[in-house]
């Protein structure tokens, strides 16, 4: 999975110029993401509601913090990096209004709602990436749709 981040680290450098010492959240962690964006300097922190992450550090430094904190996490930061779980969960109106209220960029990795790009980057969203069926953990050739907010 390590080029789907890379595109996601691509559209955010796109949006903030460098990730280096800016603050990101990955909201509905991915360990990938994590990884390469604390690489290239990023301070990031992943919000989830797995008991099984949550209080923890992964990688030894990467703090895991309680989903029920996201819009906290996110309006301290510059970039919030959201997984399509958020539409399923109906967290991601609300991620979309603090993002607005707080002047944060926002990118959106989906294969959950990877046909939902179009309305999300019309509506908030800065960049959607949207890897349509079947997903990268099936073998074969994968596609990701981009799609850039206003």
């Amino acid at each position: 999975m390590r080029w789907r981040s890379t595109l996601i680290l691509r559209e955010a450098e796109r949006l903030l110029g460098s990730v280096k010492g800016k603050s990101i959240v990955n909201v509905g962690v991915v360990g990938d993401i994590l990884t390469l964006f604390r690489e290239n300097g990023a301070h990031i922190v992943g919000t989830d509601f797995d008991p099984e992450i949550v209080g923890k550090k992964m990688f030894g430094t990467v703090e895991i913090v309680d989903g029920a904190k996201t819009l906290d996490m996110i309006a301290a930061s510059d970039l919030c990096i959201v997984t399509g779980m958020t539409i399923t969960t109906r967290t991601i109106d609300d991620i979309i209004d603090c993002c607005r209220r707080y002047n944060v960029k926002m990118i959106v990795f989906a294969e959950t709602g990877a046909n939902l790009g179009g309305y999300y980057a019309a509506n908030g969203v800065d960049a959607y990436l949207g890897e349509v069926f079947p997903f990268y953990i099936f073998n074969g050739p994968s596609r990701i749709d981009v799609y850039r907010g206003k």
